[in-house]
C-alpha cells in the first residue's frame, strides 16, 4: 500500500545515510535508483507501480538490512566476554 511504501522509505533513507559504509558503490547506487523509482511511483496514482517498486526495493534492501543487523550485534558484543553474553541471554 501507499502508506506502507512511504513508511519503508522513511526508515530506509536515514539508514542508508547512517550505514552507507556497509554497501559497495554498486549496491548503494542500486538502492538509491530503486528509492527514486518508488518515490516516483508514490507520486503517481498507479497502485500496481507502487507495489512493484516497493517489492523490488524490499528485495534489494534485504542484504543491507542483514548487514545492519549483523553490524549492530557485533558492535553490541564488542569487548564483552562470553560469560557476560551468556548471562544476558539467560534473562
Amino acid at each position: 500500500s501507499k502508506v506502507e511504501a512511504s513508511r519503508f522509505l522513511e526508515a530506509l533513507i536515514p539508514a542508508l545515510a547512517t550505514d552507507r559504509d556497509l554497501l559497495n558503490d554498486q549496491e548503494y547506487k542500486d538502492l538509491l535508483d530503486n528509492v527514486d523509482t518508488l518515490d516516483m511511483a508514490l507520486n503517481s496514482a498507479d497502485r500496481d507501480a507502487i507495489d512493484r517498486a516497493a517489492n523490488t526495493l524490499e528485495q534489494i534492501s534485504q542484504v543491507f538490512a542483514e548487514r545492519r543487523m549483523h553490524h549492530s550485534v557485533k558492535k553490541a558484543l564488542e569487548g564483552k566476554g562470553i560469560n557476560t553474553v551468556e548471562k544476558a541471554l539467560e534473562t
